[in-house]
């Protein structure tokens, strides 16, 4: 069999060999059944189906792939939300921000567009004079944060499991 992760997602890969039951000195039987529907029924199902197969081996837990599989990636789905949670609460500071501070320079800005106005400056012509000088400080922004995030992607590897830390 190729190499296998047991037990955690980020553990690393083995050689895995898999035995028939019988061949071996101290049979052990791991099953998981499929599906969630009728997990009771299931559960009892393949409890009577070992039992029949071999009276002798005892039958200590049976679980969902479902629950097993979870249970394997529980920590990595809690940095996934709490990562989430974060990125939302900066996008919304960083909108805020911004907003405030295109706010503050709008004052100042007033007396500019009011005589760009008068020398016969049309209204889309200072919308644009004014969103290109928001969406320039966005670009700088950007620029600032993306080179930040990326110097920084090395801290976040303890997060991720199965990619690098430098893929956009």
């Amino acid at each position: 069999m190729g190499d296998v992760k047991e037990g955690s997602l980020r553990g690393v890969a083995e050689p895995t060999v898999f035995y028939n039951h019988r061949q071996l000195t101290k049979p052990r039987n791991d099953s998981v059944p499929f599906g969630r529907a009728a997990a009771r029924r299931l559960r009892r199902e393949a409890t009577q189906v070992v039992r029949v197969m071999d009276r002798n081996l005892p039958v200590t837990e049976v679980r969902m792939l479902e629950d097993a599989f979870g249970e394997s990636v529980a920590r990595e789905r809690l940095n996934a939300v709490v990562s989430a949670g974060f990125a939302t609460c900066a996008l919304l500071l960083a909108s805020l921000g911004l907003y405030g501070l295109l706010a503050s320079l709008s004052p100042n800005a007033t007396n500019e567009i009011g005589i760009r106005m008068a020398l016969g400056a049309r209204a889309p012509e200072v919308l644009r004079l004014v969103l290109a000088h928001g969406l320039r400080l966005v670009g700088w922004g950007a620029a600032v944060g993306l080179t930040a995030a990326f110097a920084l992607s090395d801290f976040s590897k303890a997060l991720l499991f199965a990619v690098t830390a430098h893929i956009p």
